[in-house]
């Protein structure tokens, strides 16, 4: 879900095969695609969680991550989504 978007910068910093098929892209994008530039973070986590645990019929519960879920979380940030391996593989 996109909160603010702007197409010109997206399509700057991704790999689009050549110029002409990349102006293209840009221009059908900029027809279809919105953001929720008016809705705030909180606003649009509120949401999502409400949605989910009405759909689902399920009792959200806030918590916290336990060590080990922590130390995988940081050692995945750190050895995995940081690599360029990872970030720029095809």
């Amino acid at each position: 879900m996109l909160l603010n978007v702007d197409v010109d910068k997206m399509f700057s910093i991704l790999k689009v095969p050549s110029e002409k098929l990349r102006d293209k892209i840009i221009k059908d994008v900029k027809e279809r695609v919105t953001s929720l530039a008016d809705t705030t973070f909180e606003d649009m986590a509120w949401s999502l969680k409400t949605g989910f645990a009405t759909k689902f019929d399920a009792k959200l519960v806030f918590d916290c991550l336990s060590t080990d879920e922590a130390s995988h979380a940081k050692w995945l940030a750190e050895r995995k989504f940081s690599s360029n391996e990872w970030n720029f593989r095809r």
